[in-house]
């Protein structure tokens, strides 16, 4: 929450830096700086080891997640994604 960009709370990050962690590179337009972004203004960084999977999500709605779980799969990360946006979504007057 402390990088997400937002008014609230305070980023401990200055906006130009945060800008610059979240520009896609010319190599690729779906990756920036150590996260994966879209023309949404989403922002996140799934990762993996042995046994576990994990991914931090920052929506252009103002949500932030982290999940983790204890299991490795093929596209572990984009399981797990998707469950927590049907989880929000779920959740009457929120918008991610």
């Amino acid at each position: 929450m402390h990088v997400s960009g937002f008014a609230a709370p305070p980023n401990i990050l200055k906006p130009e830096t945060i800008r610059l962690m979240t520009m896609p590179t010319k190599a690729s337009g779906d990756y920036a700086k150590g996260w994966s972004v879209n023309k949404y203004d989403n922002w996140w960084h799934g990762g993996s080891l042995p046994g576990t999977g994990t991914i931090m999500v920052r929506t252009h709605g103002g949500f932030c997640w982290a999940a983790f779980v204890n299991t490795r799969r093929p596209k572990n990360d984009g399981d797990i994604d998707g469950f927590v946006w049907k989880l929000v979504g779920a959740v009457p007057g929120w918008h991610a």
